[in-house]
């Protein structure tokens, strides 16, 4: 079986020595070159690719590292995935305009946006330009970019699950969105098409 890894290009460092790095102590107990087949290393940028029947569309987004923001169409269903990111930084209009709003055209109408969600808003304004988005500005971009669904992760980890639960009530009741939105949780599974 070959596995395939796509992620972001940098003129500092290539990917693979990034990876070889993660793929280590302490971070991770087996080295990529204790792995049974080496895999195969794609560095990318703001790209448009195909995988099988899925076209699939990169862009940086904001956040202080280079990070990839992702839009999987199939034809039928748009999934968006973007891990760390922080939509307030670059628009002077977030979020009222689409307008230099980093992620907007990845997200634009989609059936399912997995986004960010960190911080409450208050935790968010003492980490301003730290790549990372409140649930409320992740609630805002959703409703900018006119999404279907979406679920909120890259949870603060000193947040018991109650403890998210509650700020997630909270932001739902102050943000009222006209959309799905939900809390991602180990085990989620999401379904594209067929009415869901």
């Amino acid at each position: 079986m070959t596995v395939h890894l796509w992620g972001p290009s940098t003129t500092v460092e290539p990917l693979l020595h990034r990876l070889r790095r993660y793929f280590s102590p302490p971070l991770f107990p087996v080295r990529m070159n204790e792995l049974p087949n080496h895999p195969v290393i794609h560095e990318i940028d703001n790209s448009e690719f195909m995988i099988g029947e899925l076209k699939i569309k990169s862009e940086y987004i904001c956040h202080p590292g280079p990070t990839l923001g992702f839009r999987i169409d199939d034809g039928e269903c748009i999934f968006t995935y973007l891990p760390d990111h922080e939509p307030f930084l670059g628009s002077a209009n977030f979020p009222y305009d689409p307008e230099w709003t980093s992620g907007f055209e990845l997200a634009r109408n989609a059936d399912l946006l997995l986004h960010d969600g960190e911080y409450t808003e208050e935790e968010y304004k003492g980490k301003i330009g730290w790549g990372h988005s409140s649930i409320d500005g992740a609630i805002d971009f959703g409703r900018l970019c006119g999404v279907r669904k979406m679920g909120i992760f890259h949870h603060d980890p000193l947040n018991s699950d109650e403890k998210l639960e509650e700020i997630f009530k909270q932001s739902m009741e102050f943000k009222n969105p006209q959309f799905i939105v939900e809390l991602c949780k180990e085990g989620s599974v999401y379904n594209l098409g067929g009415g869901e």
